[in-house]
C-alpha cells in the first residue's frame, strides 16, 4: 500500500474509500461513477495531485479543502452546490465541475493557478470571480444563466471559450481576446457581430460558432463575411 501513486478504479460498485487509506503516497486518484457517499478518507490522502470523484454519490466537498497538493480534480454530474472548500486548493491548474448544481463560484476567485475550467451545464449568473484568474487558456461555461462577460476581458491566454445556451447580448469584451482560436455563442440574444470583427486574433482556420443567434442583418451580411474574408470559419443557420 505505501509504495502505490495511481489507483484508477471508475466504474465500479466501490461505496467506501476507507481500504486505500493507507496509501500515504498517492498521487493519483480516480474513482469516476461509482457509488460513495463521503469522502472523509481523502484526510489521509495528504500528496494527492490528481482526484476525480464525477458521478459519485458525493454531496459535499469539505473532505476537498485539506489537498493542499492538487492540481487536477473532476467532479462532474454530481449535484454539488456548494464550492467553497476548493478556495484552499490554491494549486489546481485543471477543473470540471459540468452538470451540477452550481449557483456561485466566487470561491474560485482565488485559483489563479487555472488553466483549464468547465463550469457547464449549471446555474450561473455571474462569471465575476473569474476576473483573476488571468492562466485560463480553456474555458467552457456553456448552458448557464452568464449575461456579462466583461469579467474575460484581455484574456490574451484564452484559445477556447464556450459561451452557448448563456443570456450574453453584449459581446464588446470579447474584442480583447487576442488568442481566441475556438469561441461559441450559440444560443444567445447577440444582435451586433461587430466586436468580432474588431478582434485582430480571429483568423484562419479560427472557428465561431453562432447558431440559433438572432443577429442583424448587418451583422449576416458585412460583419460575417468580413471574418471568412480573414480566413475565420463561422458557423450558423
Amino acid at each position: 500500500k505505501p509504495q502505490l501513486r495511481d489507483i484508477y478504479a471508475g466504474y465500479n460498485q466501490i461505496t467506501s474509500g476507507e481500504p486505500i487509506v493507507g496509501c500515504q503516497n498517492l498521487r493519483r486518484l480516480h474513482l469516476t461513477s461509482n457509488p460513495i457517499g463521503s469522502l472523509d478518507f481523502l484526510n489521509e490522502l495528504p500528496l494527492l495531485e490528481s482526484l476525480d470523484i464525477s458521478g459519485t454519490t458525493v454531496t459535499e466537498l469539505s473532505a476537498v479543502s485539506n489537498l493542499s497538493q492538487l492540481k487536477s480534480f473532476g467532479c462532474w454530474g454530481s449535484g454539488i452546490e456548494d464550492i467553497s472548500p476548493l478556495s484552499n486548493c490554491r494549486r489546481l491548474e485543471s477543473l470540471s465541475l459540468w452538470n451540477n448544481q452550481i449557483v456561485d463560484v466566487e470561491p474560485l476567485r482565488q485559483l489563479t493557478s487555472l488553466s483549464y475550467l468547465d463550469i457547464s451545464n449549471n446555474q450561473i449568473e455571474s462569471i465575476s470571480a473569474l476576473g483573476p484568474l488571468t492562466q485560463l487558456s480553456i474555458l467552457y461555461a456553456d448552458n448557464n444563466s452568464i449575461s456579462d462577460v466583461a469579467p474575460l476581458n484581455h484574456r490574451t491566454s484564452l484559445y477556447w471559450l464556450g459561451l452557448s445556451g448563456n443570456s450574453v447580448a453584449d459581446i464588446t469584451a470579447l474584442t480583447t481576446l487576442s488568442g481566441i482560436e475556438y469561441l461559441h455563442l450559440s444560443e444567445n440574444p447577440v444582435s451586433d457581430l461587430r466586436p468580432l470583427d474588431q478582434n485582430s486574433g480571429l483568423g484562419e482556420w479560427d472557428q465561431v460558432y453562432l447558431h440559433n443567434t438572432p443577429f442583424s442583418d448587418s451583422s449576416r451580411f458585412y460583419w460575417i463575411p468580413r471574418l471568412e474574408e480573414r480566413g475565420v470559419l463561422v458557423y450558423y443557420q
